[in-house]
């Protein structure tokens, strides 16, 4: 698991982290949900969009492409993520993320999986679920092929690790 924060002003924001296993169950409660091969990135949006990645460092420059579209939504909002580089088949790499460097490549895409906070409002002590219901409601209407809602499943854990098998997926 990778332990990340990250700034806005004076606060910190540190998302929840995947917890590792050892071996794939189901139980009622979890929530799971497709493993990227990225970068982690917090998204800010509005006018001053910024990517910012778990180290602290500012991803803006070398994406603008997911910039313009964090540019797009009306509400301010801090969005966790992960910015991959898919290949025909919507399989990402790490490599391919790692020597990406602003190029205008279509597979360039800001996976976002959690909603941290809404128009001022800190959402962390809200539960995950409710928070992805509102993350949902703020992307899907972008149409984007850029910022995509990061899918997840309730429960049966065994279901998406057959899912991630037959795809050939990360992890």
């Amino acid at each position: 698991a990778e332990a990340e924060t990250e700034h806005d002003g004076d606060r910190s924001y540190t998302p929840m982290m995947a917890k590792l296993e050892p071996k794939v169950f189901d139980k009622h409660g979890w929530v799971y949900e497709r493993k990227l091969d990225g970068y982690r990135a917090i998204g800010y949006t509005g006018k001053n969009a910024k990517l910012i990645s778990r180290n602290g460092i500012d991803f803006s420059e070398n994406y603008k492409t997911i910039i313009d579209e964090l540019k797009v939504i009306e509400q301010s909002a801090v969005l966790d993520g992960e910015l991959v580089v898919e290949d025909k088949n919507g399989r990402s790499r790490f490599q391919d993320i790692q020597n990406y460097a602003n190029k205008n490549t279509p597979g360039l895409k800001y996976y976002v999986f959690d909603l941290l906070k809404l128009n001022g409002h800190d959402l962390r002590g809200m539960e995950l679920l409710k928070r992805k219901e509102l993350l949902k409601a703020i992307v899907l209407p972008l149409n984007s092929k850029k910022i995509i809602y990061n899918e997840h499943v309730e429960d049966k854990g065994t279901t998406l690790f057959k899912q991630a098998q037959k795809e050939g997926w990360e992890g």
